[in-house]
């Protein structure tokens, strides 16, 4: 009786899975996702589906408005891996407590809906925790031929579809082993730093303090993303988060990976140094004003254009900015110049801010906080 059974279950499993084609999935998912042996590599699915996707790093992503397997989609990320290039895994964000007003009203509508499509074409899920994230929880998960679909679900904070290949992308590289001095830049107008962290785009959500948190995390090869540290520290999508929550959030993240983490208050080319020149970025919270925002673009229009760092510097000299204390923000701090006096800052506002942006240390000490965190191996 036991056998018959469990051949009648593999005869069913045989028949969902064959009821499912790449044409199919594509149809259910509302993009051009699957495409043979192509299907996985980056360069080849960033021309077929035709979306902005950006990034730096092994993370892309993008804002997206369209339904996807029949919910609203929020945004779409595509996370691969290093020495490959192949897509190790594909995130679709729909309802968050960051976006949407009515958040459990939607979480719950998408939850619905996403999940009765895929059940109606790979019959019912199983409950597991896949491991590509650190943070273990229970998805609803469907598998056929083709890829294995994961539903998260937190009813009050975020619904994600992941989608991921079946092939294993292979042990993870050690963190505390890696030399990440090895990613710094330097060139001949005397910029030291570091141009592959990865961007995420916080958008309209006040959730600058995940996001930069989830850049440093994915720069060293943990895969966690904003919406999971909201979630471990409470972010008010309004107001903010408090940096102790989150650095107390990720404590088991940061043991299991053996990270530490450094404090310092005076912002100072040397005290940047140090750690820059390690290949570690730091986490500045610091205000962001109209002042600054003017500084960034005043630099990024005339810096390429000087001469040398000397004629910079003089030109630097005869910039100043007031001391502010309101626009509360989190960014990094990715870079430094001795001879100009000036760090490099990347805000997690999209693609445009993929390149640092560099402003002098005197006007970086009007808007500072007075706090510098550094998450290292």
């Amino acid at each position: 009786m036991k056998k018959l059974l469990l051949l009648l279950i593999i005869g069913l499993a045989a028949v969902t899975d064959g009821a499912a084609t790449e044409q199919s999935l594509n149809t259910l998912i509302g993009l051009p996702l699957f495409s043979g042996k192509n299907t996985w590599d980056y360069t080849q699915f960033a021309r077929r589906i035709r979306l902005p996707l950006s990034g730096s790093g092994e993370k892309y992503s993008c804002f997206y408005s369209k339904n996807i397997v029949g919910a609203p989609a929020r945004e779409i990320h595509v996370s691969t891996d290093a020495d490959s290039g192949k897509i190790t895994l594909i995130t679709i964000y729909f309802a968050n407590r960051g976006d949407d007003r009515n958040a459990k009203a939607e979480i719950k509508d998408a939850k619905k809906t996403i999940s009765g499509k895929i059940n109606a074409m790979l019959g019912k899920s199983r409950r597991s925790s896949p491991d590509f994230s650190p943070i273990r929880t229970k998805m609803d998960v469907w598998q056929c031929r083709y890829a294995r679909f994961c539903l998260e679900v937190d009813k009050s904070e975020f619904v994600m579809l992941h989608i991921q290949p079946l092939a294993s992308p292979g042990p993870a590289r050690s963190i505390a082993k890696r030399d990440f001095s090895e990613n710094l830049k330097k060139n001949d107008f005397g910029d030291v730093y570091i141009p592959n962290v990865p961007m995420v785009d916080q958008g309209s959500k006040g959730y600058c303090v995940p996001a930069t948190f989830s850049r440093v995390l994915l720069y060293y090869g943990v895969n966690v993303d904003m919406h999971h540290l909201a979630q471990r520290a409470d972010s008010d999508p309004k107001n903010g988060t408090s940096i102790g929550k989150i650095n107390q959030g990720i404590k088991s993240i940061r043991r299991k990976y053996g990270l530490d983490t450094a404090r310092f208050s005076d912002l100072s080319i040397k005290n940047i140094a140090q750690h820059i020149d390690k290949g570690h970025p730091i986490i500045w919270c610091m205000y962001s004003t109209r002042e600054l925002a003017e500084l960034y673009d005043f630099s990024k229009k005339n810096r390429p254009e000087s001469p040398d760092p000397q004629s910079w510097e003089r030109t630097l000299k005869r910039i100043s900015i007031p001391r502010r204390t309101y626009g509360e923000h989190v960014c990094l701090i990715i870079g430094y110049n001795h001879e100009t006096d000036e760090i490099a800052v990347s805000n997690s506002w999209g693609r445009r801010h993929i390149p640092p942006r560099w402003i002098p240390v005197k006007a970086a000490r009007k808007v500072s906080q007075n706090l510098m965190l550094v998450i290292r191996p």
